[in-house]
């Protein structure tokens, strides 16, 4: 063949698509995958060492072309069912309710509907993470020597904890706390226990402000 591949491919582009004036139907692709088949059923053939690109344009274009066909007639009657199938934004509604501002409208409330238990769900989940996080801070107080339940509990009641609170990290901060008080409290005292006097009420109080500095987001 007095032509190689690619003027052959460039030669059936410009045939197809009137010189540049319109766009393949088919994709690049597809295009060049038939242009490989074609090429080489040509250089399989025995008697095509003279052939002429002009020739071999003429003999091989109506199969392009017959493709190409296909393929507008497909996007054609797809974009036809797509248009009936979804009305324009634009088009007014016939005035028996059923046009497009009342479909928008039934969207927008099941949107609404989806996006409220989204929410509900979205909530529900962080409240269950918080309280699993709650008992794992009171499992790992227990489990490093901290006996006062009343102690823990209270300190439960006072800290903050949401979805993004480091348990070990806040575990490790009460546990301090709590021993550094116990050093400073007589053993026969319980701190914040009923009749104690003023005096253990205002040392409890002390230790349940510092816990809650450390506990809370700086």
């Amino acid at each position: 063949m007095k032509f190689t591949k690619e003027q052959f491919s460039e030669a059936l582009k410009l045939k197809l698509t009137n010189n540049g004036k319109k766009n393949l139907a088919m994709s690049e692709r597809s295009f060049n995958e038939e242009v490989e088949d074609i090429y080489a059923d040509l250089e399989e053939s025995g008697n095509n060492e003279e052939l002429e690109l002009a020739d071999a344009v003429s003999k091989k274009i109506k199969r392009l072309e017959r493709i190409d066909n296909n393929v507008r007639n497909d996007n054609s009657k797809f974009v036809k069912e797509w248009e009936k199938n979804h009305p324009s934004k634009d088009k007014k509604d016939d005035g028996d309710g059923s046009g497009e501002g009342n479909n928008k409208s039934e969207l927008q409330k099941m949107q609404e509907q989806i996006n409220a238990l989204l929410k509900r769900e979205e909530e529900n989940n962080k409240a269950k993470e918080v309280s699993e996080k709650r008992n794992r801070l009171k499992s790992a107080l227990k489990g490093k020597e901290v006996k006062n339940e009343d102690w823990i509990n209270d300190q439960l009641e006072l800290i903050h904890i949401d979805s993004e609170t480091d348990v070990d990290a806040l575990t490790e901060r009460l546990v301090k706390s709590y021993n550094k008080f116990s050093a400073n409290t007589p053993p026969n005292i319980t701190p914040g226990g009923a009749g104690g006097g003023s005096e253990k009420a205002d040392d409890y109080s002390d230790v349940v402000a510092i816990v809650k500095k450390q506990s809370h987001r700086e």
